[in-house]
């Protein structure tokens, strides 16, 4: 069942389903990677309005390693990583990421945002599986 104002995407030529076979969907004015994804959104939202939280924060990036020179003079471009959602509980920031499949690159990034923000009492990344998504 699609929320009202829900548009699934078709960004592949048809007959063609993605490799996980999730469906984009484009809602309230974002794309979302899947239906789990614009579930949690509306649930977010619902949950700022209410109070419980505040400062959602739609796909935002968070560097995980800087930009750097290797030995020989190169420049090294940033790895940043993009979340599903970010916001503000009870002091805390609270990065989210909705995940059907974890990808290998999705699990590199992961490591590399723990490490980057390990000691820092007030971040936490959560990983929310799809199946945990109310449909």
């Amino acid at each position: 069942m699609r929320a009202r104002g829900a548009r699934v995407r078709k960004d592949r030529p048809r007959g063609r389903p993605s490799k996980y076979h999730n469906r984009r969907v484009a809602y309230d004015g974002y794309v979302f990677d899947s239906m789990a994804e614009m579930h949690r959104y509306q649930q977010l939202v619902a949950a700022q309005e209410d109070g419980r939280i505040s400062d959602l924060q739609v796909h935002p990036r968070f560097e995980v390693l800087e930009e750097f020179e290797d030995a020989q003079g190169t420049k090294v471009r940033p790895i940043t990583y993009m979340a599903d959602f970010s916001y503000r509980q009870d002091g805390r920031t609270i990065v989210e990421d909705v995940k059907g499949v974890e990808t290998k690159e999705f699990k590199l990034k992961e490591k590399l945002f723990r490490y980057r923000f390990r000691g820092q009492q007030n971040i936490e990344l959560r990983v929310l599986p799809v199946d945990s998504m109310a449909t």
